[in-house]
């Protein structure tokens, strides 16, 4: 992206495709990763980060401090967002600010989760995802992890079932026992009683 093309984003409004957000979201990755999944569960659009609004309508560049720490940042929320999707992203200079641009695609296999959740760009307003849209496409990824969360729990059911059959043999050897002591000391003193009585 150049200047001028930033410098054109700044002069419009939000929108369905058009984010604004200062340089504050970096500090959360989760809340940046939902709003690309948002645009990847919508038309895809543009994230523009280091702006404020500006009192002449549309927004103005703010900054985004240390480039390194604002791409680390975008790329730890990028990470967040399941399934991957390819994040485009930008580094551009206006007024001797930095503005970090995040070309979001829109995605082809939603839906999206940002840190965990689901959501989706409406107007100018981020939304949750309707859960039957969640349950109704699921993507390969998220088959495979559902199979590996299955196989997983399987395992853990037979480590636990494993765990509770040595537990009732254990406990059973130990009743085995306790009742042997127990009629070992019954036979003792009615050995004696007898030997007393006799």
């Amino acid at each position: 992206m150049t200047p001028a093309e930033l410098i054109t984003l700044l002069s419009q409004p939000e929108g369905q495709e058009l984010e604004f957000k200062s340089g504050r979201i970096l500090g959360s990755p989760e809340s940046l990763a939902g709003v690309i999944a948002s645009f990847a569960n919508a038309s895809g659009g543009t994230v523009l980060i280091g702006v404020r609004d500006s009192p002449r309508g549309g927004a103005e560049p703010d900054g985004v401090g240390s480039i390194d720490s604002a791409l680390t940042s975008v790329d730890r929320a990028i990470g967040l967002v399941s399934p991957r999707i390819a994040v485009a992203r930008d580094v551009v200079r206006v007024d001797g600010k930095a503005v970090v641009a995040l070309g979001v695609p829109a995605g082809a296999d939603g839906p999206y989760l940002g840190a965990g959740s689901a959501t989706v760009r409406h107007g100018t307003r981020t939304r949750p995802v309707d859960l039957s849209l969640l349950l109704a496409r699921p993507h390969d990824g998220q088959r495979a992890t559902m199979d590996r969360v299955s196989t997983a729990l399987a395992e853990q059911t037979k480590v636990i079932e494993d765990l509770r059959s040595d537990l009732v043999k254990q406990t059973g050897a130990k009743m085995q026992l306790a009742f042997g002591a127990v009629f070992f000391f019954l036979s003792t003193v009615v050995a004696i009683l007898l030997d007393v009585l006799h």
